[in-house]
């Protein structure tokens, strides 16, 4: 049976391993339940858990777990916080920090908060939680080893420290200052090391030892009677869940920016996943449909292009990726649309080419260099035709080479990359007017400012320069801007759609050439 738990400073792993067979996880933070799913786990522990610098785990990533049937257990630390938060939807607490919170004993996060190191040293810890403190407090009165106002005071320090500074011997130094009786004091950090192991460490052990128990059992699926709805907010979580994965970043992109496999960023997968989905909708009204013959040999063409020749290869690459069948097929199924696309709309793809390169590639115009007039050119050498140069033959002219079947043009992108911007340019156009969307003038004229400023071109007198230099009108200019502004609100439109289907772009783009965003609206 799968099981994973999350483990930080709470248990040395050594002792966890010694308790439980399973595959043990960094402190969880937000996002890796939900990551965990793709692993087929059938019980997931948590014992430590981020909360500070890193967002925690959500709760209704866990209610998710259990929702597919995983059994979950806190204790001990963040672990014990979920379950007194989620145990009557399921979620196993043990142990007396699980208790305490959820009959309302504690209620700040902070007491079973400390700091630690990293992974590599097994995530010591540089203080003591104040529910350790609070336990050793207790029980020395229980053993009449503190009086009972005593135990308060000395609890009551550790709550008004930071955590970070909360320890044995810091409450204890406070407590001498403060006036308590040092012999006291002294007999109670004694009396604390005696006992050993302190709450967190001995509730966790005891949430190992539990999960252990149901192992042995082989229970089934866990019931649970309610459904998660599919909100935007644990939507949007999933899909940054499966870009961390699929970028191999270990986290969400830091920016749109942001180089990611294959060169590309968010912004160009986004546009390409929207050419995609207008793509779609376009071939519906036009009531095409993809043959399984066309959609095979276009498949086919995709493996051999990219080193796949057998289905077992595919198949590997596949899993590998985390691809499911369905998403390959339907990336080939949107290409035999685009292409049909590109066909039919091959003269305006055409006519838009130009301005498309132009905006593309704004920015101030070099000076133009003028033809040579003496017998010299700027490196001293005979410029030819001049005097010096006619007294020798022409030397042969070399063979040209022969043309690229996908040529880099201005901008250093491929013309078949630009035309497939064109393409969604158009189609954006027509998806906006065929909503009712229109592109109100200040729109258009802040994201035509914003290409301006981006260009190096707010002066007027370098933006007409540049408008000169390329031989466009500003209402061409300002065509181009208003299809990409269609393009901006349809990405906003259908933003989740999209980042739904980014990951699965990740994967197939980084076995093709990129579609490359420098220099590109």
């Amino acid at each position: 049976m799968s099981v994973f738990v999350f483990l930080g400073p709470t248990v040395a792993l050594d002792r966890a391993r010694e308790l439980l067979d399973a595959t043990y996880l960094p402190p969880v933070q937000q996002g890796d339940v939900l990551r965990l799913l793709g692993r087929g786990p059938r019980v997931i522990g948590i014992i430590d858990g981020h909360f500070d610098t890193v967002p925690a785990v959500w709760h209704k990533e866990i209610l998710v777990a259990m929702a597919e049937g995983v059994h979950v257990f806190g204790a001990a630390s963040m672990g014990a916080l979920r379950a007194a938060e989620l145990h009557s939807f399921g979620m196993v607490g043990v142990g007396r920090v699980f208790e305490w919170y959820r009959d309302g004993v504690l209620t700040g996060d902070d007491e079973v908060a400390v700091t630690h190191g990293p992974r590599d040293t097994g995530y010591r810890s540089s203080c003591d939680a104040l529910v350790d403190i609070r336990d050793a407090c207790q029980a020395a009165t229980t053993d009449g080893v503190l009086p009972g106002e005593v135990a308060a005071q000395l609890v009551a320090i550790g709550k008004a420290m930071p955590y970070p500074d909360r320890s044995f011997r810091t409450v204890a130094r406070q407590g001498r200052a403060d006036g308590i009786d040092g012999a006291l004091v002294d007999r109670w950090l004694a009396y604390a090391a005696r006992r050993g192991a302190g709450r967190k460490q001995r509730d966790a052990e005891a949430m190992l030892e539990a999960i252990r128990v149901l192992v042995e059992t082989s229970p089934g699926p866990k019931p649970v009677g309610y459904h998660v709805e599919r909100t935007v907010f644990l939507e949007r979580l999933r899909h940054e869940v499966a870009l961390a994965e699929v970028t191999r970043l270990g986290r969400p992109p830091a920016d749109a920016g942001e180089r990611l496999r294959a060169g590309e960023t968010l912004t160009t997968l986004r546009e390409k996943q929207l050419l995609r989905l207008l793509a779609r909708q376009a071939a519906e009204r036009l009531g095409w449909r993809v043959t399984a013959e066309e959609a095979q040999d276009r498949g086919d063409r995709f493996r051999v292009q990219h080193g796949l020749a057998s289905p077992a290869a595919t198949r590997a690459w596949m899993a590998a990726e985390g691809l499911t069948e369905e998403a390959f097929w339907l990336h080939v199924q949107d290409t035999c649309v685009i292409e049909r696309l590109q066909r039919l709309h091959g003269q305006e793809i055409e006519a838009g080419l130009p301005d498309q390169l132009r905006v593309a590639t704004a920015g101030p115009p070099e000076p133009r260099r003028e033809a040579s007039h003496g017998a010299e050119d700027e490196d001293g050498a005979a410029a030819p035709g001049s005097e010096v140069d006619r007294a020798r033959p022409d030397p042969p002219d070399p063979p040209d080479p022969p043309d690229p079947p996908d040529p880099i043009v201005r901008g250093g992108e491929r013309l078949a990359v630009i035309r497939k911007k064109v393409l969604l340019r158009v189609l954006a156009a027509r998806e906006a007017a065929r909503l009712g969307t229109t592109m109100a003038a200040e729109d258009v004229q802040r994201l035509a400012d914003a290409l301006r400023r981006a260009s190096g071109l707010d002066a007027a007198d370098s933006w007409q320069a540049w408008l000169a230099a390329e031989e466009l009108s500003e209402d061409a200019f300002l065509a181009v801007v208003r299809e990409l502004a269609a393009v901006e609100r349809l990405e906003a439109v259908y933003a989740d759609e999209i980042d739904r289907r980014v990951p699965d772009h990740i994967r197939i783009n980084a076995l093709r050439a990129g579609w490359s965003s420098e220099g590109s609206p």
